[in-house]
């Protein structure tokens, strides 16, 4: 029972984290364009992390 509990709540966190994430790597995106569109190349420094989670539920 505990158990169940326990992989419930890592499951959930994994999902919020995944929320955070997909929300982080639209605003970087949106930040490169801005970026790119001021003549200013600003890839490495906005490079956005993989997560396995986001990926394995993609």
């Amino acid at each position: 029972m505990e158990r169940e509990v326990f992989q419930w709540k890592a499951d959930y966190h994994k999902s919020l984290e995944c929320e955070v994430i997909k929300r982080q790597r639209e605003r970087w995106k949106r930040r490169n364009i801005e970026k790119v569109r001021e003549g200013d190349r600003g890839d490495s420094h906005f490079r956005t992390p993989t997560s396995l989670c986001c990926l394995s539920r993609s």
